[in-house]
């Protein structure tokens, strides 16, 4: 969902949409045109590589994107192989 502010934009309009993943809307304000996207990317990977393909043909160069993209650099510590010795930060003084 895009929510604007009635006294601020005009011509507000949905561009583009995939269904809780993807919504694309055009606007304008102080005499510009803006895209603005808002995207949800799935969770799993071989969704998320789908989805990443159904959706480049729809971004273009003069678009504002934002969302959740569910990618992160590094997989979260929960998910890493546990060892027998606990982290320095985790262990309990002596």
């Amino acid at each position: 969902m895009t929510i604007f502010s009635e006294n601020t934009t005009n011509n507000a309009t949905t561009l583009d949409e995939i269904t809780g993943s993807f919504l694309s809307t055009s606007f304008e304000m102080s005499d510009s045109t803006f895209k603005i996207s808002n995207i949800y990317t799935p969770v799993r990977p071989a969704e998320r590589l789908t989805f990443f393909n159904n959706i480049k043909d729809r971004i273009t160069n003069d678009m504002i994107l934002g969302g959740d993209w569910n990618c992160v650099p590094q997989r979260p510590r929960r998910y890493l192989r546990r060892t027998k010795q606990e982290p320095l930060h985790l262990r309990t003084p002596t």
